[in-house]
């Protein structure tokens, strides 16, 4: 989430750049900054590619398109060679107002920046996979050379790091494949985690990273294929789905209905289905949900069988106060601050809950061990 401020700064940089320029040229040859106005909407719109659809984004490209149209004469001029002694004032008056609103956008963006989360601040090293396939069929992992498959579904590993010279956040080739030295060496549960139409694994991402600092590895995954059908056709991709549900008042009450049920659980059978390829099915699996009800979350052990370990349902903490949006706190601050709750950059609620699903899991492991 903070690469996503990252690039949305670079781009109120970049068109500050091409808009305060009339204030400083004097006679001027060649207006090479114009060229920076077609390179800050690009990147406006692989900010959306990347990071998914906000209304941040969606500002920022609309204000990207409209710099980059009052200013194309002067890119045309600037790719004709033509020389630039002056600005007319209606262009000077356009860059004004635009000015404004890009100083505007800064301050916004400033004050409503995500928490930094870094892996390697939890000793922790996070993995992603892009995914294709489908909850019925299963999953596979996208290669760099798979071109013409579409991604439909996203896999994140969250691991505690021993190797503190590696790099601790990488998109990898390959996934792990299960190996008896593997499993050796984990002698806590895997846990899994899959992520709704109101709220993607990012936004769980500081928890998730607390209970792989504590030595879990964790499973966590974001599924949109076919039989996976929140939405109608493009918007139930990953780039429009959390946003019409968080931005449409209908989209957000079908987040209540059996389908949107019946497709969270069908996302933790397949993730199910995923670790067992990866880690075989003798491997304990313990299951995090936020606001599943109890006879979908039966289902869901029944599929693990004899390999569930337990589960810790978030919703169940009194602290936790944004069921359904994960830890916005950190991750997504204007959706906080509409619910009336403010930046927390000290990770106290995500803390706070990854402690106590570590003491659930002791405690449910210590019983079984009595027993035995």
């Amino acid at each position: 989430m903070f690469d996503a401020f990252l690039s949305q700064m670079l781009i109120v940089f970049l068109l500050f750049i091409v808009c305060v320029r009339f204030f400083f040229a004097q006679n001027l040859t060649i207006d090479s900054c114009a060229v920076l106005a077609p390179v800050a909407f690009f990147i406006s719109l692989a900010n959306i590619f990347l990071w998914n659809l906000t209304i941040p984004n969606i500002f920022l490209a609309a204000l990207s398109f409209i710099v980059f149209a009052t200013n194309f004469r002067a890119i045309l001029r600037l790719f004709s060679r033509v020389f630039v002694d002056r600005y007319s004032v209606a262009f000077s008056v356009f860059s004004i107002l635009e000015l404004s609103l890009i100083v505007f956008s800064a301050v916004i963006l400033i004050l409503n920046r995500p928490v930094k989360i870094e892996p390697r601040n939890f000793d922790s090293k996070k993995t992603v996979y892009r995914l294709s396939g489908s909850i019925s069929h299963g999953f596979e992992q996208l290669l760099p050379g798979d071109f013409f498959y579409s991604s439909t579904g996203t896999l994140k590993i969250y691991e505690p790091l021993t190797n503190f010279s590696e790099n601790t956040e990488t998109t990898t080739h390959e996934l792990p494949t299960p190996t008896q030295e593997l499993t050796q060496k984990k002698q806590k549960p895997i846990i899994v985690f899959c992520g709704s139409e109101t709220a993607e694994t990012q936004d769980y991402e500081p928890y998730l990273l607390f209970l792989s600092k504590k030595g879990f590895t964790v499973l966590a995954a974001d599924f949109y294929s076919h039989d996976c059908l929140y939405l109608p056709g493009i918007f139930n991709s990953r780039i429009f789905r959390k946003f019409m549900f968080l931005n449409n008042k209908n989209n957000f009450q079908k987040s209540e209905t059996l389908a949107a049920k019946l497709n969270h659980t069908n996302s933790y059978k397949a993730l199910t289905k995923l670790a067992q390829k990866l880690y075989g099915k003798d491997f304990p699996l313990y299951f995090v949900f936020d606001s599943l009800e109890f006879d979908s979350i039966c289902q869901i052990t029944e599929t693990a069988g004899i390999q569930t370990a337990g589960f810790f349902s978030l919703n169940t903490i009194q602290e936790y106060k944004t069921p359904k949006f994960g830890f916005i706190e950190q991750t997504n601050i204007p959706l906080a601050k509409k619910y009336g709750f403010s930046r927390d950059s000290s990770l106290f609620i995500p803390r706070y809950l990854a402690n106590k699903t570590a003491e659930q899991i002791e405690s449910e492991q210590n019983a079984i061990s009595t027993t035995n």
